[in-house]
């Protein structure tokens, strides 16, 4: 992942939630398989990945974030 990228992911994206630690906020999030990645902006949801590839998950977070 390049610099930009981790900078973007270290700023924007606010949290990163442990399911094993964190149940009612899976079960309230509805996340069935790990890794699940979501993209909120602005308070709304714009993206959802169930185990992206690299490649897709690096493309939404510099469409979405960057």
């Amino acid at each position: 992942m390049n610099k930009e990228l981790s900078r973007a992911l270290d700023s924007e994206m606010g949290s990163v939630v442990d399911v094993d630690e964190s149940l009612a906020l899976a079960k309230a999030e509805s996340i069935k398989k790990v890794p699940t990645f979501k993209v909120y902006k602005e308070g709304e949801k714009v993206k959802e990945m169930v185990c992206p590839s690299h490649k897709l998950l690096e493309d939404s977070v510099t469409h979405f974030l960057l």
